[in-house]
């Protein structure tokens, strides 16, 4: 198959791809596949189209979270081109391995990282009422 470059699979997508979320009154429109760090449809923050990725979720057992990354070599292979580290230590520390992992990426995605980490952090430590 040959490789298409990210702006032409951008303009095939970006009106079409079976991720879209829009809400009325909103003109936005979001995004929810994976590796689409803010939920923006955007060619910027879009997971389909680059090569290398970053996605963090909180743990199954929410207890940390869960740092996925793309394999740039391996992108043919779905099961085999991503990454998966559970990070269980404090906040100080999570956030310093976050940096360090999207260490080669975009600053918007070092931000929107370690907010995403915090944020994602919170919620998971949250205790639940009965």
């Amino acid at each position: 198959m040959a490789k298409v470059s990210p702006d032409i699979q951008w303009l095939i997508i970006r009106k079409t791809s079976s991720f879209l979320h829009r809400q009325r009154g909103i003109p936005k429109h979001f995004s929810r596949e994976r590796f689409n760090i803010k939920g923006v449809n955007s060619i910027r923050f879009n997971g389909l189209i680059h090569k290398k990725g970053l996605d963090i979720q909180a743990a199954p057992d929410s207890k940390g979270i869960v740092v996925t990354t793309k394999k740039r070599t391996k992108t043919a292979l779905p099961v085999n081109s991503t990454v998966s580290v559970t990070l269980k230590k404090n906040s100080r520390k999570s956030l310093k391995s976050v940096k360090n992992i999207a260490y080669n990426y975009r600053n918007a995605h070092k931000m929107v990282c370690s907010y995403l980490m915090n944020r994602t952090k919170y919620t998971s430590s949250r205790k639940k009422c009965l």
